[in-house]
């Protein structure tokens, strides 16, 4: 599983993009400490095959960009490994 913290103008692109390349993800507005700008949080389940894909597509779709003269955007994941999984 992957955890992917966004801006929110990126993430309507993003979660698009995922889904259209068959990621399962799961959208959850956030805020960020630094500016306290409107982020999203996604989980996206991922097969570790499935990861340099799902990594083109973040990059493709997230960009840094510059406010006030600070640079703030692009992406941040986290990797996870899953030990079990159950859809219900």
């Amino acid at each position: 599983m992957v955890t992917v913290v966004v801006q929110e103008e990126d993430s309507a692109g993003l979660l698009e993009a995922l889904m259209a390349s068959g990621f399962h993800a799961t959208k959850i507005a956030s805020t960020g400490g630094f500016l306290h700008r409107g982020n999203v949080t996604m989980l996206i389940g991922a097969e570790d095959a499935d990861l340099p894909a799902m990594l083109e597509i973040v990059r493709e779709r997230c960009h840094a960009r510059e406010t006030g003269g600070v640079q703030i955007g692009g992406a941040v994941l986290f990797v996870q490994q899953i030990e079990q999984y159950h859809r219900l």
